[in-house]
């Protein structure tokens, strides 16, 4: 014969199971070596990108720079060929390039800055995802 169901003994029977039952396995949670070396490689994979795009911007304005002073050049040696205008407008077309020149590199020089993580103080410089 069966034996009766005893409630009291049936529920400690569930409660002796659930307290020898093992919990469920968590995940691993990723640890703080593994996020900063995915961060980095993330950061090093920008900086690659925005390396790439400073060569292109360094190029262009080299290009620019240079399409400019061979202008200013050719302005100048027209100017030495006519001898009354030659004094104060020589110095004009030189000072002239040498403002080009200056500006062109300030503009490397901060691009350069900005791209080292250190852009100059007083730029304002805003980085937007």
């Amino acid at each position: 014969m069966n034996k009766p169901v005893n409630d009291a003994a049936t529920k400690f029977a569930e409660n002796v199971r659930k307290i020898h039952k093992p919990p469920p396995a968590t995940p691993a949670a990723p640890t703080i070596e593994t996020v900063g070396k995915a961060i980095g490689a993330a950061l090093r994979e920008e900086r690659a990108d925005v390396d790439k795009a400073l060569g292109s911007v360094e190029k262009n304005l080299r290009q620019e720079l240079e399409g400019q002073r061979a202008e200013i050049e050719k302005q100048i040696a027209a100017l030495d060929d006519n001898r009354l205008a030659k004094g104060a407008t020589t110095d004009l077309a030189r000072g002239h390039l040498k403002a080009i020149i200056s500006h062109c590199e300030s503009i490397m020089l901060r691009k350069s800055a900005v791209v080292a993580g250190s852009p100059p103080k007083g730029m304002g410089v805003v980085f937007c995802e």
